[in-house]
C-alpha cells in the first residue's frame, strides 16, 4: 500500500508540470493521462521488439504498438498517441532492457523527431521543434553527429536552441540575434543527446541528419560546441585549417556561452599563422557569455576547453573562396600569452 501511494504521489507531481520524461527502460507500468495529454513513444529498437512494445489506453481502450509509433510522418515527426478520454490510465509495455524515451507533453505547437544514425533530412517546421538523439551513447568524436545544415532564419524571426525539452528551460546553445547581420549558417553541430529549436515565425529553413564535421571556410559560419553540451566535456581540442595563402586578414566573430558562470574555467582560442606560429591565445572565462571580434590574417583555428562550450560563429573575407579542414587532437598544456581580442560586449545573461 504505501508503495502505491508513493507512485501515485510522484505521478501526481510529475503531471502537476504538464510533462512526463522517462527513459522507457524506467518507465513506470502506468501513468495518468488525460485528452490534453501528447504520447509520445521514441525508441530505435529492432522491429521485432517495438512489434512487442505496447502503450494502451485503459479508458478509451485504445492499443499502439511501438512500430506504429515510431514511424514518421512525410515531415520526418512522430504521431503522438492522443487519448479520447480525460482522466485515463496510461499502461507501458516495454521488454526489458528497452531503449527510447516516453515523452508526454502538453505544449501546443510542437513537432517530436527521432535521430538515429540512418535517419532522413529533417526540415523545419513551424512550432517548437523537439529532437531525441538515440544513437548519443555510441558517439565519440569522430563519429557522425547530428548537425543542421544550409541554416536561413529571417532578421525579423527570433529562433533559439536550447538543451532538452523545452519544459525543462535548458541551456540556450544559439540565438539568431547574436551575430548583427547574420541569416546564413552553414552547420551547426548538435552533439546532444536532446534539444529543441523554438522560433516565433516561420521564415525559417534547415536542414538536420546525421554526417561528419566538415571543414570551415571564408565567409562561413556556424556552431561549435563540446560533446554532451551542457554537461561536462571529455577535454578533446579541435582544431580547424583554412588555406589562407594570401594571408587575407579574416574577421572572425564569436558569440561564445557556458552553462555555469559560477565555475571557472577558461576556453583558450588559438589563432595559427601560415608558418604554423601560433598568435597570443584568446582566453575565454566562463564567468560570462561573451562576445568577440577579432581581426588578423590566419590559416587555422584550435579550440581548447577548460570546460563546455557552445560558440556562434562567423569567418568573413569577401576575397577568399578557399576550404579548410577540421582535424582533432587531445588538449595539451596551457597557453601562456597575452589576450589579442577586440570586445564588441560582454553578456552577464543570455540572449
Amino acid at each position: 500500500m504505501k508503495i502505491l501511494q508513493f507512485l501515485m504521489i510522484s505521478m501526481l507531481l510529475v503531471l502537476s508540470n504538464s510533462y512526463i520524461l522517462e527513459r522507457l527502460s524506467d518507465a513506470l507500468p502506468d501513468y495518468q493521462v488525460s485528452r490534453s495529454s501528447k504520447i509520445f513513444f521514441i525508441s530505435a529498437e529492432p522491429q521485432k521488439n517495438l512489434d512487442m512494445a505496447q502503450l494502451h489506453l485503459m479508458n478509451g481502450m485504445e492499443t499502439r504498438n511501438g512500430t506504429t509509433l515510431t514511424t514518421p510522418t512525410a515531415s520526418g515527426s512522430l504521431t503522438p498517441l492522443i487519448p479520447s478520454k480525460d482522466d485515463d490510465t496510461l499502461l507501458v509495455i516495454v521488454p526489458a532492457n528497452f531503449t527510447g524515451f516516453l515523452y508526454i507533453t502538453e505544449m501546443e505547437n510542437i513537432n517530436v523527431y527521432a535521430l538515429p544514425q540512418n535517419s532522413s533530412v529533417i526540415n523545419f517546421q513551424p512550432g517548437t521543434n523537439v529532437f531525441f538523439n538515440l544513437d548519443f551513447q555510441a558517439q565519440t568524436f569522430i563519429q557522425k553527429i547530428p548537425l543542421a545544415k544550409n541554416v536561413v532564419i529571417s532578421d525579423t524571426v527570433s529562433f533559439k536552441g536550447l538543451t532538452g525539452i523545452p519544459e525543462e528551460n535548458g541551456t540556450l546553445f544559439f540565438n539568431s540575434s547574436s551575430i548583427p547581420g547574420l541569416t546564413t549558417y552553414n552547420q551547426l553541430e548538435l552533439d546532444m543527446e536532446i534539444f529543441n529549436f523554438q522560433s516565433n515565425g516561420i521564415d525559417v529553413k534547415y536542414e538536420i541528419s546525421y554526417g561528419m564535421r566538415q571543414g570551415v571556410d571564408f565567409n562561413y559560419s556556424g556552431l561549435w560546441m563540446t560533446r554532451s553540451y551542457p554537461r561536462w566535456p571529455d577535454y578533446q581540442a579541435k582544431e580547424y585549417g583554412i588555406l589562407n595563402n594570401q594571408n587575407d586578414p579574416i574577421t572572425l566573430s564569436m558569440m561564445c556561452r557556458f552553462p555555469i558562470h559560477t565555475n571557472l574555467y577558461t576556453v583558450n582560442i588559438t589563432l595559427i599563422n601560415s608558418d604554423k606560429s601560433i598568435q597570443p591565445p584568446i582566453i575565454i572565462n566562463s564567468t560570462s557569455d561573451i562576445f568577440v571580434k577579432s581581426v588578423s590574417a590566419f590559416s587555422g583555428i584550435k579550440i581548447e576547453g577548460g570546460g563546455p562550450y557552445s560558440i556562434q560563429y562567423e569567418l568573413w573575407d569577401p576575397l577568399a573562396t578557399t576550404v579548410g579542414y577540421e582535424t582533432s587532437t587531445k588538449s595539451g598544456g596551457s597557453f601562456n600569452f597575452w589576450i589579442c581580442l577586440v570586445l564588441a560586449g560582454i553578456l552577464n545573461f543570455l540572449l
